[in-house]
């Protein structure tokens, strides 16, 4: 058996002892495995290429990093407007809400040279007999309506 392949399950089986149960198929993974590797040579060449691609991906993260912190503050300054319009449009209204006549003990407090009159009973006439003639009238388009609809 070759070395690395021994090298390999005695790892597995430390990891895992009952994976020795599985050893013909374990085996035959492992061949699989080491045969489809790749022969790559280290040179000097390929450990340059590597060096600058790790640089540029260290350089990118840091930048992302940056844009990040940008971000945050873009969220910051809106929440800041968005505050400050609010207060824009909510300080006015409760000065116009201040400014509306307001009840005080059953008299209404009005803008000055205003005044109420208070008129007498039946000031606009008699008010139930329009109320009664209404209803009467109402009372006859609902029967002729039933009748229409029959």
């Amino acid at each position: 058996m070759d070395k690395n392949i021994t090298t390999i399950l005695t790892e597995l089986y430390a990891l895992d002892p009952q994976l020795k149960a599985h050893e013909q198929q374990l085996l035959a993974i492992i061949s699989r495995l080491l045969a489809d590797k790749p022969q790559i040579k280290l040179d000097r060449a390929f450990v340059k290429k590597l060096r600058a691609q790790l640089m540029a991906e260290a350089h990118q993260q840091s930048t992302l990093e940056i844009t990040t912190n940008h971000s945050f503050m873009t969220k910051i300054t809106y929440a800041f407007g968005g505050a400050v319009i609010a207060a824009l449009l909510i300080i006015p209204t409760f000065y116009a809400l201040k400014s509306l006549p307001t009840v005080t003990d059953g008299s209404l407090a009005i803008q000055p040279g205003l005044s109420i009159t208070k008129l007498g009973d039946q000031a606009f006439g008699a008010l139930v007999a329009e109320g009664l003639a209404t209803n009467a009238l109402a009372q006859r388009e609902a029967a002729d309506w039933a009748a229409a609809r029959r």
